[in-house]
């Protein structure tokens, strides 16, 4: 009992500290800014987990560059995605479709998936006299935000992304705080190094 209270204090913890700073770095080789967030957003639906979505926009003579965002996901767990459908076969190849939305309030936009990757790894350990082996797959894709999204993002109450592997979906939500550091992000407020 009394490790599980010290388990829920500590969650709370961690969740109630939920921070996203955008950090500003100078390369003087290209002259330039680059400001940098990265958070995770929470899944609504889907078989992908978000392992990271990484925000970046380079400022090159006082211009603003379009924004990249780096996103990572895992395809199901350890034992699962080797097993389950959609992902179901070894011989399966998962990876992100060629297209995902930006759900800003009600609008949605249709954004090209570009740099997209595949990894997998399979790990085998022994416990009880066995030996047990699982393969995970993870997922990379990047998408360019424009100016005009950029711009929305600034005045959003929700923002909402969808990507699609193998044809299935994968909503994923930016919370009330990531949303404050993209409004952030978006602004270029937060000009000091870090």
């Amino acid at each position: 009992m009394k490790k599980t209270i010290i388990l829920s204090v500590l969650i709370v913890v961690v969740m109630g500290c939920e921070s996203y700073h955008v950090k500003v770095s100078d390369d003087q080789f290209k002259k330039s800014k680059v400001l940098k967030v990265e958070m995770w957003h929470k899944v609504l639906e889907g078989n992908l987990d978000n392992r990271s979505a990484v925000y970046i926009r380079e400022i090159k003579d006082g211009k603003n560059q379009p924004i990249t965002v780096n996103f990572h996901f895992r395809a199901g767990d350890l034992m699962r995605s080797a097993m389950m459908s959609p992902f179901g076969t070894t011989n399966r190849t998962v990876e992100l479709d060629e297209e995902a939305y930006i759900l800003i309030d009600d609008v949605s936009n249709k954004l090209p998936v570009t740099n997209r990757q595949l990894d997998r790894t399979m790990t085998v350990w022994s416990g009880s006299g066995a030996i047990y082996g699982g393969t995970h797959d993870d997922l990379y894709g990047t998408l360019e935000l424009s100016s005009d999204i950029a711009k929305k993002i600034s005045r959003a109450k929700n923002i909402q992304y969808r990507f699609y592997a193998k044809g299935e979906p994968t909503t994923l939500e930016a919370t009330p705080k990531q949303l404050e550091s993209l409004k952030e992000f978006v602004s270029n407020a937060p000009l000091q190094k870090n």
